[in-house]
């Protein structure tokens, strides 16, 4: 789910897009891609935060809005249900977003989801948008840890709009680094691409004591040699600026995953800082739809 951006000289504290800055045609930032994270986040604000099903049609499309939500439905009308829910039921949910990633017609958000004041969820939300309406919509959902602070796992640093990185450069370092670290369980792409001064946001990644570099590496090392075995399919990568995200279906023979990678790079291409998002696909989902295809 996602949060708040009356206009878009702002997303929020944390990802800062002006469309004066946004407007570098240079850098392949436009007033298209500012339009894109307009929609998914204001979607967002009608939907959770004012909780007004009459305006779902100023964002999502009326005739092919496609839900790939477990559990969940294509069209309007079921949204619709879920805002009257929510409304009569968890009048109290908020979301926040924290920032946001846009490359052609998808947009990534990353948010904070509260529930009586206290967040309760982080929400990685990808939305495909045509025609200035979303069509699309895929989510990754991270339940918070009892008095978690969730700045643990959303803080650091913003999106550089007026960043002129190699976009495909920057593509090929993230495949590189997801497919070699989790599909083969080889840290040769974290010791190659990550900075040594890297900052990871997932809590479960941290060791006190070691870099997390270091601790990346070790996590990597020893589920090698416990005989973890992992499948993992990508649907989708984009960048912009100086962040790549990445979603992609993660198999390990128990259960399927849903998960939503993102990173941060430097100036000489490498992985600085690292967020995301995992959650479990049930297997009584009753949608039709791919949870991540």
């Amino acid at each position: 789910m996602r949060k708040n951006i009356p206009s878009l000289c702002l997303v929020s504290s944390v990802l800062f897009i002006c469309n004066n800055a946004i407007a570098n045609n240079d850098c392949n930032i436009s007033n298209y891609h500012a339009n894109n994270i307009s929609v998914a986040i204001n979607s967002a604000i009608n939907n959770f935060n004012n909780k007004n099903a009459n305006d779902i049609h100023k964002y999502i499309s009326e005739s092919r809005y496609i839900q790939h939500v477990p559990n969940g439905k294509d069209g309007s009308k079921s949204l619709a249900n879920l805002i009257g829910y929510m409304k009569s039921n968890m009048p109290t949910f908020e979301v926040k977003n924290v920032r946001s990633i846009a490359e052609n017609d998808l947009v990534l958000t990353q948010s904070i989801d509260y529930l009586k004041g206290k967040p309760i969820e982080i929400s990685y939300d990808w939305y495909r948008i045509n025609d200035g309406k979303i069509t699309e919509h895929w989510d990754v959902v991270n339940e918070l840890p009892k008095d978690a602070d969730p700045l643990i796992y959303t803080s650091g640093h913003n999106l550089d709009v007026t960043s002129c990185l190699d976009k495909e450069k920057i593509r090929s370092i993230a495949l590189d680094y997801f497919y070699t670290t989790w599909s083969d369980l080889d840290s040769t792409a974290i010791k190659k691409h990550l900075s040594s001064d890297f900052v990871q946001h997932n809590p479960a990644a941290i060791v006190g004591g070691k870099s997390d570099k270091d601790a990346l590496i070790d996590l990597v090392s020893e589920l090698k040699k416990s005989g973890s075995k992992n499948h993992i399919d990508i649907s989708k990568v984009i960048v912009m600026g100086d962040f790549a995200a990445i979603h992609a279906k993660w198999s390990d023979g128990k259960e399927v995953l849903s998960v939503t990678d993102v990173l941060r790079f430097d100036n000489n291409y490498k992985i600085v800082e690292h967020w995301d998002g995992l959650k479990a696909i049930p297997r009584d989902n009753i949608n039709n739809r791919d949870a991540v295809f």
